[in-house]
């Protein structure tokens, strides 16, 4: 290049004489000229170090975070939000005519390596001088103008050459090489870069891959979860205790506390793509009351029997084995569901109708598992069944004396009714009568309505006594009994 300037200055100084002023007027432009096209090599080269920066990131596991295009200017500003790193920041020109395009793409061993594309031609890996791929995360590219003609060094500069494998890079016209980027789309779980070379490079976004890892940890706290619902639906254990989870500005769970001091912590499902277990009994053996897991997966449209080693695994205490999902990252750099039936030992990749992997996503939401609660029950929706348990719902007992007065030989009958809040059938409400020291107690003439339950009490005194006592003990029917003492004495 500063050959040509010298010829150039050479020839006007001959030709123009003295014409000062039109010779200073070419150097101004040869100048600028020359300032431009080293403006475009530095803007090349920075362009190519921070997509090289890129491929870093997302081989370290980094997500994109956001994406910013500005086309204001004479540049095309590209600034990507990384969750970990420094935002990356590529300024793109015009595109030189005819010049190669640089670019990165994921190899099928999950990392990203050098490419190069000329018009008309299939992009290619770059190759080191031994024929092994050129990593993105190494050296990256240089280009540099020698004598008005891109060059490019793979070596840190150590050698440079005008062509790759015979295809010159062109001349330095003052515009940069062809552009990285033809667009970039966010499609909400993975932004989309469209490189100009028409290949594509996507990466997860990290909003969405929180709301996946959110969906895989409540749904694997749901289903060990549900192991305990199983035994409290067994045993009609109530629920005594309610307390909401928050993650500190939404309720997105309750911790529930049963009357047996066992605990279990429901989570409203995050909507996402994932596999849909489900608890069921065997609709065709009537006799078999146990519980098993199904499963329905993308694509499924009924459940099907979750299987281990052949056999239906049951979804109580007894099996002691829980379901579990995972995310699989794979060489494509995205990620897929995973399953398994033995906890965890041994997991399988979800497959679609079309037997392919299941990428995991939250533009296509399929699950939803719900916990509501009311004043008088919990209603727990899992793998497409709803569950009802009862709370806890204290009673009072009304009409029990402190003491009774009754003579030797002689009869007495006196009424005890039951109510709780919010109870309208009293079916299960139980009362017994437990006398002392010869009296004779007994329930007759039981009524029962929405609003309570009432019994009357027989109590004979024998034919000679000092005193006594009867206990009355009155039961819910799940667990819950009080008990209340009357003193018996001589009238």
């Amino acid at each position: 290049m500063k050959k040509i300037l010298f010829h150039l200055i050479f020839l006007s100084t001959l030709v123009l004489g003295g014409c000062n002023d039109a010779l200073e007027n070419d150097l101004n432009l040869i100048e600028r000229r020359l300032n431009d096209v080293q403006k475009a090599c530095d803007q090349v080269n920075a362009n190519i170090v921070s997509l090289g920066s890129m491929a870093k990131t997302l081989e370290k596991n980094d997500f994109v975070t956001d994406v910013k295009v500005d086309r204001s200017g004479n540049y095309t500003i590209y600034i990507i939000s990384m969750s970990n790193s420094a935002p990356i920041v590529i300024r793109e020109g015009k595109d030189a005519e005819g010049s190669p395009i640089i670019g990165i793409k994921l190899n099928s061993d999950g990392k990203y390596y050098w490419t190069i594309t000329y018009p008309g031609k299939e992009t290619q890996f770059i190759r080191a001088d031994d024929g092994s791929f050129v990593a993105a995360t190494a050296a990256s590219p240089k280009f540099r103008i020698n004598e008005g003609k891109w060059e490019v060094s793979y070596d840190e500069g150590r050698t440079w050459t005008d062509n790759y494998n015979g295809m010159p890079f062109g001349n330095a016209t003052g515009e940069s090489p062809k552009a990285f980027f033809d667009s970039v789309v966010d499609s909400v779980d993975y932004f989309i870069f469209k490189m100009k070379d028409a290949s594509e490079i996507v990466v997860p976004s990290w909003s969405a891959y929180e709301k996946i890892q959110e969906t895989v940890r409540t749904a694997n706290e749901n289903y060990k979860a549900t192991q305990t619902l199983i035994e409290a639906l067994k045993k009609k254990i109530f629920i005594n205790g309610v307390m909401p989870v928050s993650n500190g500005n939404d309720t997105i769970g309750y911790k529930l506390t049963m009357s047996d001091g066992r605990e279990m912590t429901f989570y409203n499902g995050v909507a996402t793509n994932r596999p849909e277990m489900g608890v069921s009994k065997d609709p065709e053996n009537p006799s078999d009351t146990a519980y098993y897991w199904t499963v329905r997966q993308v694509g499924d449209t009924t459940f099907s029997w979750a299987l281990f080693l052949g056999s239906r695994v049951r979804a109580d205490a007894m099996s002691q084995i829980v379901p579990r999902i995972a995310l699989e990252k794979k060489t494509d750099g995205l990620y897929y569901w995973n399953i398994s039936f033995d906890n965890g030992e041994n997991w399988s990749s979800v497959k679609d109708t079309y037997g392919r992997d299941v990428r995991a996503s939250v533009k296509e939401k399929y699950v939803m598992d719900s916990i509501k609660v009311t004043q008088e029950y919990v209603y727990i929706r899992q793998g497409g069944q709803e569950f009802k348990i009862e709370r806890y719902r204290d009673f009072s007992v009304s009409g029990v004396p402190s003491q009774l007065a009754i003579a030797p030989g002689q009869d007495t009958t006196f009424k005890v009714s039951v109510a709780a809040e919010g109870i309208s059938d009293y079916s299960e409400y139980e009362l017994l009568p437990v006398a002392s020291d010869g009296f004779a107690a007994k329930v007759s003439n039981e009524k029962k309505g929405k609003t309570g339950k009432e019994w009357t009490i027989s109590l004979t005194a024998p034919a000679d006594f000092t005193n006594g006592s009867l206990s009355l003990i009155v039961s819910d029917g799940r667990g819950l009994m009080k008990t209340y003492t009357i003193d018996l004495r001589k009238k």
